[in-house]
C-alpha cells in the first residue's frame, strides 16, 4: 500500500488533516476484525515434553560415559630424571616434581666464551 505525501508540509510542520482518536482505532480494531485469526499453538510441533527430557537424559548420560572412560594421562607418563648433567658453570640447580610433571631450574648459568671479539 502507498502513501502519498502530497499533504505534508515541512514548513508548518503538520500532515494534512488528524483523525480523532476515537475514529482511528474504530477503523483499526474494524480492520484487524477482517482479518483472519490464528490460535496460538501450545506444544513442542509434535514431540511431547517427555521425549525432550528423554532426549536430554540421554546426554548427559552419554557425556558422563565418555568423561569417566577418557583417562588423562601426561605424555611422560612413567618417566623419571635420574641424572643431569651441566656443562657449564652454575650456581645451583633447583628440582620441582608433582605427579604430572617434572621441572628443571638451572640457575646462575654463564654463557662459554666464545673465543671472538663481540
Amino acid at each position: 500500500m502507498k502513501t502519498s505525501l502530497s499533504g505534508v508540509s515541512p514548513e508548518r510542520g503538520h500532515v494534512g488533516s488528524v483523525m480523532p482518536a476515537a475514529e482511528f482505532w474504530g477503523k483499526f480494531r474494524d480492520r484487524a476484525e477482517r482479518l483472519p485469526r490464528q490460535s496460538p499453538r501450545i506444544g513442542t510441533g509434535g514431540l511431547g515434553y517427555a521425549s525432550l527430557v528423554a532426549a536430554g537424559i540421554a546426554c548427559v548420560v552419554l557425556v558422563g560415559a565418555v568423561s569417566l572412560t577418557k583417562t588423562q594421562r601426561s605424555p611422560a607418563a612413567g618417566s623419571e630424571v635420574t641424572s643431569l648433567d651441566v656443562q657449564t658453570a652454575y650456581s645451583g640447580i633447583l628440582v620441582m616434581k608433582d605427579p604430572a610433571a617434572t621441572i628443571i631450574w638451572v640457575m646462575g648459568m654463564e654463557p662459554e666464551d666464545a673465543g671472538g671479539d663481540t
